[in-house]
């Protein structure tokens, strides 16, 4: 999408903000995260917002959030991701 659809996107139905999960040691557990935003998706809101839109944004390291964001868009399919 480009940045005209995008915006078009966000102001045009629900937005969903999925939670990152993590497991035991405190890493990005991506396959729960991709099943969630794959069921997501599947409600037809036109943005998801990945790696922060919960409040994760401050606790996550740099380094995760392009794997956070990878994950979202390998499994939202149509569904616009938008990230911090």
């Amino acid at each position: 999408m480009d940045p005209q659809q995008i915006k078009q996107a966000l102001g045009s139905g629900l937005l969903s903000f999925p939670v990152t999960p993590f497991d035991a040691d405190n890493k990005f557990a991506a396959d729960p995260y991709q099943k969630h935003v794959e069921w997501l998706s599947g409600f037809d809101a036109p943005v998801l917002f990945a790696a922060g839109g919960t409040g994760e944004f401050f606790s996550l390291t740099p380094e995760e959030i392009p794997a956070i964001v990878k994950a979202a868009k390998e499994s939202a399919g149509k569904t616009a991701i938008v990230s911090g």
